[in-house]
This record gives structure tokens, sequence and C-alpha cells, in this order.
């Protein structure tokens, strides 16, 4: 079994069985008629403050994966384009990556985890507003890290410039893990 999935057999009468049953299994019942893969979706979640950088932090994340053989799938701005949130599915290094920065909408955030779940995406970098409860709670159900967003007093454009990039290194790290 690998981290990124867990095996799960179909028996004859259709009832879904961990992998692992099948070896203690009497050979009589041991027909086998599907192996499924169930994905076990990590997800990055950066964390942090309305309007504190979070989708300036995930877009330098995305670039760096595309300047190093990313593939962009869909790209699709999302909410009001003047905040530059946006989505996206990234083939990097044999994993799906998905990208959703509209962290500040609550029910916007908890729509992308279930969806990309559903879409059996590797990896989701996903912001997220610290003061929400339910998208957290949900983002603790699956392996997962929260990187807390680096707050900077500075009013300074290259103060600010240098925290993003120091989160984004962090969380390119934890991609590639």
């Amino acid at each position: 079994m690998s981290d990124k999935a867990t095996q799960i057999w179909v028996d004859k009468s259709d009832f879904v069985r961990p992998i692992n049953e099948l070896a203690v299994m009497p050979p009589h019942d041991r027909t086998i008629f599907q192996i499924i893969q169930i994905s076990k979706m990590k997800i990055i979640a950066l964390i942090g403050k309305d309007k504190c950088g979070k989708t300036e932090t995930l877009t330098t994340v995305y670039l760096k994966i595309l300047d190093n053989k990313g593939d962009s799938t869909c790209r699709k701005t999302e909410g009001n384009p003047i905040f530059k949130d946006f989505s996206d599915i990234v083939k990097y290094k044999g994993l799906k990556v998905a990208f959703f920065t509209m962290g500040d909408y609550s029910t916007k955030t908890i729509e992308a985890i279930k969806i990309y779940k559903a879409l059996n995406i590797d990896v989701l970098v996903i912001a997220c507003n610290i003061k929400f409860v339910k998208p957290i709670k949900l983002i603790k159900e699956y392996n997962h890290h929260f990187e807390e967003k680096t707050f900077i007093k500075s009013n300074t454009r290259t103060d600010h410039q240098t925290a993003n990039n120091s989160d984004a290194c962090k969380i390119y790290r934890l991609i590639r893990q």
C-alpha cells in the first residue's frame, strides 16, 4: 500500500473490504471482482487572517511548480478578479496538485475540498481564513499540514514579498514530500 491510496476489494456479494482482509478469507470466498484504489488526498492549508497575502503566497508556489515542469490543466479565476483568486489542477512529478486560493469564503473552501476529493487529487494546496471553524475541521479529516501565514507589521512591499516567498518555499517543499 502507498501513502497516497488505500486498496480495497469488492467480493462476489458486492461487499467492500479492506485489502488486508483478503489474506484471511477462506479460499472459496476470495473471488475478487474488483480492486479499487481509494485516494487519500493530502491538504496543505495556508491559514491566516483576512487579506494577509495568502493568495499572493500560493500564486508564488503555483508559478514555481509551473516553472519546474508542472502542467496546468484548468486554471480558472475564482470570485472577483480584483482579488486574483484562482483554482487549477497541475500535473507535477506524477502528482495531481490542486490549488484553490479563495480562502476568505468558508462555504467556497468547503466546496473546493469536497470537489477535489471527488477528483482524486493527490495534493490540495488551499488558502483558509484562520477564523473559520468548519473548513479547518474538515481539513483535519485528511492527511494535512497547516502552514500559518507569516504576519508582517511593516508596510513595505519588499518586506511582505520576503515573507510571502519564505512561506511559499515551505509549501513547495511540503508538496514535494
